[in-house]
Parts: structure tokens; C-alpha cells; sequence
């Protein structure tokens, strides 16, 4: 399971960085093991402006808290250790 955020990170960051042929490769490897995309709503995005408000995150992260807020999901697997700061998040290290 996913949001449609993430799949949007990918494609912003490897055209970012030069990469969008990688990216897209990446992009199509990951969604062929995805069984389900959340969907981002206007009511995440509102909480995401209140986590960012109160924490000292990215935007992209506080809409991915935000979006498991929303969903009431617990688990993340995630490069970015401040996730481990949101204490009713379990942070597994990708």
C-alpha cells in the first residue's frame, strides 16, 4: 500500500536530479508491487499544513503523515528518521 504522494516523489525527484528515464523505469517497477494507492484529499492536505505548522519536516513527509493520520495507518518504511519523532508512527528503517 501507497499514496499517490509517493508515486509523485518519484517522478520529481529522478527529473530533478536528470534521472526521468530511471525514473520512470523506477516508477513502473514500483507499481507493479503496489496493490493499492491512497488517494491525497483536501482534508490530508489541511492536516499536513497543521503537522508542518507544529514540526520541523518537509512538506512531502507532513503529507505523508498527514495521509496515514487520515487512513489510520501506523507502520512506514522510510530512509527519513524523523518519522521516529511521531511517536504513534512505527518507523522501519528501508
Amino acid at each position: 500500500m501507497t499514496s499517490t504522494e509517493v508515486f509523485q516523489e518519484i517522478l520529481y525527484r529522478y527529473q530533478a536530479i536528470d534521472l526521468l528515464d530511471k525514473g520512470l523505469e523506477v516508477f513502473d517497477s514500483f507499481s507493479s508491487i503496489i496493490d493499492e494507492t491512497l488517494s491525497i484529499n483536501l482534508n490530508i492536505m489541511r492536516e499536513a499544513r497543521n503537522i508542518l505548522k507544529e514540526n520541523n519536516i518537509n512538506a512531502r513527509d507532513a503529507i505523508h503523515i498527514a495521509t496515514m493520520d487520515y487512513y489510520d495507518l501506523t507502520y512506514i518504511a522510510s530512509l527519513d528518521k524523523h518519522f521516529k519523532e511521531f511517536k504513534h508512527i512505527k518507523y522501519f528503517e528501508a
